[in-house]
């Protein structure tokens, strides 16, 4: 490229730059990544940064990514500029990347750690989820939101209401119950679905459309053909096949036209095409032996065949109409809902930040502008699970920096892309490259793989090389769909795979089982037994938490974790970790719906014959038990609920633990219930093992009490919860992990055992009995085509697109083998069954049966310690009973007899608080500015008068004066004070006068006089520790009477 062909960037910034980096597994990208953002501040060639983090950001896949790099950032910072670095091989590595002297660096980096210390925020390694928001939130206007809406997860619960008011805005909508009736009579008439609840099954297939316009922010296509066209049209084949077996039936083999009347029994417009004859598939008809048809017997069935294929072809693609229409309204009713919480779900964050730019026209340099700084460099982790949706939202902002001197370095490997369902393409890879080629980006590979032993990445090699692919893809059931050319592209994507290893990782240890029965049960125990035996082998070499159990999907999971727990190991899993999975959790939860309902006699059986209950009372589970059965026994002529049954029978247990509650639910807050459950029962005393779960259960009903405003809505919530959100992550000290491969992606584990090796190919995308094809148009929309067995066998072009769908679900397969396969650093045990479901494992053919064992079994130095030194309980602070405490702020003022009462005393304590330090010169014109203060806080009063005379009348008592006033001192009104139990106390006025403290309560009347005293000792009593030099005095000035009380520090300091 010539000088004059350049990119101005390119001659006016020398150093604009892309960098791609293909790291293989365990080649170490977060230290290349961290690596590159330490050169970006340091490097003298990138002086614009200056040393500045704040113009540089680094987009993570998850959370977890981000915090691991900022403390990769961190750490190599700190081990500059202490001059601290592992090896002489890294300290040379990191200075030939920064270009800088030693002293310089230094001076650099402690500068810079400096600069993230005191301006954190501007330290910008996030996910692409989280600087997404930042941006919707600088244009939170444009969007119709405040500048601090909300993020929700709840999506699903959002479609589901959503789907609701659609449906309530049918019976005036003409519009709307045109479609529903559309979609009924495509529901009915067309897929010739039955049951009498048919919304689970549409919420799900408008989860999954909805999904898709998320994903990949464009909108669906409807074909122009109605539900009743389709009718008319199927109607008119079932004609056609039922004149055809009146007229040709002899001609037809006996067995052919047996079949064919049965399926055309019914009136055409019912008959199922899912249950057509397979040989109507096949271009000729099944003929009888030597039988001679006339010529009009094949045109007929050529017409029949010709118009099946149209037909299906057609309802492939339109099968989707109504449903679309339907989601397009259920968006509609989402984004309203969203805009009256004032929120934005996080679904929906990439598709509103694609709108930015599209329907508000707004620009990279706005976009800088609303997020109030300027990137110039750009670091992207893990891009080949990037979708093309996240990457035209960042696209515009990178080509600025490019523009203009910045830089863009990605990391990923293709052979892990293992999250195409979420949108995820590796095909970006190669594309952003050839679309900035003007930059002249720059390829690295590194391939050497610095997790895991000599063993495993031997193994990995052999099993992922070109040969052994292309040998298993040849083999059934691969090659019956596959073409040569799909092969082709499945074998490219692992060009890349072999690694090398580090020379001092000679070791390791692979182990190779088949399980080749085929009876499920059969199998399945099979599999339990060779589990546990190599977690016996490896009991003497690994802690339990040094391995790792990966399985294919939840069920999967579940099924171990069960194993596991039931021979008494300690697992940590999904099913582990989800708090409502624990009995102790479930006993609470329990104990609400009852409080709540209290006609439940299910939850309130759970509660009373549980742990906490009997525990707290000292009562036996039998005992219990035997009472639920005597009771059931005397329900069969009485309907009282089991409360009352409870209740009469245990009177002191009822009044002293459950009465309370049952009381006052639907008067105070969840969180506040809870709370008084857990003081009532003495929960955290009693429990201290499962203190990290109830933590979590105050975490997770705090952080719901915005959307679920009483008792109801919680317990509703935690019916159908978010799993994610119930996640505990206090796990076991030593506890073996069980997840899927996709959580284990980005992990790394000392022993890794995979009991479920398979390959389970499934194509399309959708929900199981909706798998569909999915294409971009050139109008901007998508294109759906649902993809059946019987379809495919119709068309050929449906057979084509099913390759295509195949093809890419193969490469999942083998990516998500790959990642899983390279989690070990030490040893690696396959199981792997014969079957995949119900058909035949390919997994067999992709490891050869010479190979059974690689490398030897080892014992390695692993420390036990935590990485960040010793655990450390901490106590779990003391729970308080606040609605008690706000009670007894409120009870101690003054007891008022009447409303009428109650008012006077707080209108005559707002003017006294109005009243300065000295004597007035003009106690009525005092007393006149503070009833100008006071007015808008009681616009309900019109006449004041009454209550200024009575100030005006105590206060111009000589005796009062001296004690309310002070010439030299300091006088202090509706003074907080705060105890020792975290108690807030309010003084009416307190008065600093040399070493006296006079402290003054104002009561309207005698009324309870040894509660006055009680109050006001206990008032003395805090002041006295406060300052224990002064001398404290306390009065207590009665309005009405106009007489005083005088205290004398007569008082045990007890608080």
């Amino acid at each position: 490229m010539t000088n004059n062909r350049m990119h101005p960037a390119i001659r006016n910034h020398s150093f604009s730059e892309i960098i791609v980096v293909e790291a293989s597994a365990g080649s170490g990208k977060t230290y290349a990544l961290a690596k590159r953002y330490i050169s970006l501040l340091l490097n003298p060639r990138y002086h614009q940064t200056d040393g500045d983090p704040a113009s540089i950001l680094a987009i993570t896949f998850t959370n977890k990514a981000a915090v691991e790099m900022k403390e990769r950032i961190i750490v190599l910072l700190k081990r500059i500029a202490l001059d601290q670095f592992v090896s002489s091989a890294q300290k040379k590595d990191i200075y030939s990347s920064i270009q800088t002297p030693k002293e310089i660096a230094q001076a650099k980096a402690l500068t810079v750690l400096q600069r993230i210390i005191h301006n954190y925020n501007f330290f910008q390694v996030q996910t692409i989820d989280s600087f997404m928001n930042a941006v919707l939130l600088g244009s939170a206007f444009l969007i119709g939101r405040s500048a601090h809406f909300s993020i929700k997860t709840n999506y699903r619960e959002a479609i589901d209401y959503s789907f609701d008011r659609t449906l309530n805005y049918a019976c005036g909508d003409p519009k709307t119950e045109t479609l529903l009736t559309d979609l009924v009579t495509q529901y009915v008439f067309i897929e010739n679905r039955s049951g009498w609840l048919p919304k689970p099954a549409i919420i799900t297939m408008l989860e999954f459309l909805i999904g898709l316009i998320n994903t990949y922010g464009k909108s669906l296509y409807q074909y122009p053909i109605s539900g009743k066209m389709m009718m008319q049209k199927k109607k008119m084949l079932g004609e056609q096949l039922k004149q055809f077996t009146d007229h040709y039936f002899r001609y037809c083999t006996p067995r052919s036209v047996s079949s064919l009347k049965r399926f055309v029994q019914h009136t055409p417009q019912w008959i199922d095409l899912r249950d057509i004859p397979s040989y109507c598939a096949q271009s000729q008809p099944p003929m009888a032996k030597h039988m001679t048809p006339p010529e009009d017997f094949f045109n007929a069935w050529q017409d029949i065949h010709t118009q099946l294929t149209e037909f299906i072809e057609i309802a492939s693609t339109t099968v989707y109409n109504p449903y679309i229409k339907l989601a397009e309204k259920v968006m509609a009713q989402v984004s309203v809902h969203a805009q009256e919480i004032d929120a934005m779900y996080l679904d929906e964050l990439n598709r509103h930040t694609r709108a930015l730019y599209a329907h508000h026209r707004i620009h990279a340099s706005e976009v800088y502008y609303r997020l109030a700084t300027r990137f110039r460099h750009y670091l992207l982790d893990e891009f080949q699970d990037t979708s093309l949706l996240q990457w035209q939202n960042l696209e515009p902002l990178i080509e600025e920096a490019l523009a203009s001197g910045g830089s863009l370095f990605y990391v990923g490997d293709k052979k892990q892309s293992i999250y195409r369902f979420r949108g995820g393409t590796s095909h970006l890879f190669d594309t952003i490259k050839n679309n900035f080629s003007r930059f002249n980006p720059r390829t690295d590979h590194i391939s050497e793989n610095r997790r895991s032993q000599k063993a495993i990445v031997d193994f990995n090699n052999i099993i992922f090389s070109k040969d052994n692919l292309y040998r298993t893809l040849h083999t059934d059931p691969l090659h019956k769909i596959l073409h040569e050319k799909s092969i082709n592209n499945i074998i490219d994507n692992f060009g890349e795979a072999h690694q090398s290893f580090i020379t001092t990782h000679d070791r390791g240890y692979v182990r190779v089982e088949r399980v080749l029965d085929d009876d499920h049960e059969r199998r399945n125990t099979l599999i339990k037994d060779k589990l546990f035996k190599a977690l016996a082998e490896l009991e003497d070499r690994f802690s339990y938490k040094d391995i790792a159990i990966l399985a294919r999907d939840n069920r999967d999971v579940q099924l171990v974790t069960s194993w596991l727990l039931a021979a008494g190991i300690p697992v940590t899993s999904e099913k582990t970790l989800n708090i409502l999975n624990y009995p102790i959790i479930q006993e609470i939860i329990s104990f609400l719906k009852f409080i709540q309902s209290p006609l439940d006699d299910i939850s309130f059986t759970t509660f009373i014959t549980g742990s906490i209950f009997t525990s707290a009372t000292g009562i036996q589970k039998q005992t219990m038990h035997d009472f639920i059965f005597s009771v059931h026994a005397e329900k069969k002529v009485s309907l009282s609920p089991l409360y009352t049954k409870f209740r009469d029978r245990y009177a002191r247990e009822w009044d002293q633990y459950i009465s309370p509650h049952f009381s006052h639910a639907g008067f105070i807050s969840s969180y506040e219930t809870l709370v008084n459950i857990f003081i009532s029962f003495s929960i955290m005393d009693r429990f201290t093992e499962y203190q990290a779960l109830f933590l979590k259960l105050f975490d997770v009903i705090m952080t719901k009490e915005e959307d679920c405003k009483n008792l109801n809505d919680l317990l509703s919530y935690f019916d159908k919860p978010v799993e994610e959100e119930l996640f505990v992550r206090a796990h076991h000290h030593n506890a073996i992990s069980v997840l899927t491969i996709h959580k284990s992606k980005g992990l790394e584990f000392p022993v890794v055992i995979i009991p479920f090796f398979r390959i389970s190919v499934s194509p399309g995308h959708g929900p199981p009995s909706m798998k569909t094809h999915m294409m971009f148009r050139t109008d901007g929309t998508m294109n759906l085509v649902r993809l059946t067995k019987k379809n495919r066998a119709f068309s050929e072009n449906l057979s084509t697109l099913y390759e295509h769908d195949y093809a890419a679900a193969c490469i999942d397969e083998f990516n998500e083998l790959y990642v899983a396969c390279t989690r070990p650093r030490f040893e690696l045990y396959l199981v792997i069954p014969k079957k995949s479901g119900t058909s035949h494992n390919a997994a067999l053919h992709l490891i050869p049966e010479t190979i059974t064992q690689v490398g030897s079994p080892h014992h390695y130095s692993i420390s036990n310690a935590s990485e960040h030194g010793p655990l450390c309980t901490i106590s779990v602070g003391v729970l308080k009973n606040w609605i008690d405490v706000i009670h007894t702020e409120l009870s101690t003022d003054t007891v008022y007899r009447s409303q009428h009462e109650r008012i006077t005393g707080t209108i005559i304590h707002a003017l006294l608080a109005e009243i300065g330090r000295a004597i007035p010169t003009n106690l009525a014109d005092t007393i006149s500015r503070a009833e100008q203060n006071i007015r808008p806080l009681f616009p309900q009063v019109n006449d004041f008068f009454p209550f200024t005379a009575a100030v005006t009348a105590l206060l111009e008592k000589p005796e009062i004066q001296t004690i309310v006033f002070t010439e030299t001192g300091t006088a202090l009104n509706e003074k907080e004070i705060i105890n020792a139990e975290g108690i807030t106390k309010r003084v009416d006025r307190v008065v600093f006068e040399g070493k006296d403290i006079r402290i003054i309560d104002y009561k309207l009347s005698r009324s309870e006089p040894a509660q006055h005293q009680t109050q006001v000792y206990e008032y003395m009593n805090l002041f006295s520790l406060i300052y224990p030099r002064l001398h404290c005095t306390g009065y207590i000035i009665y309005i009405q009477e106009q007489s005083i009380d005088q205290l004398d520090q007569r008082y045990e300091q007890t608080n």
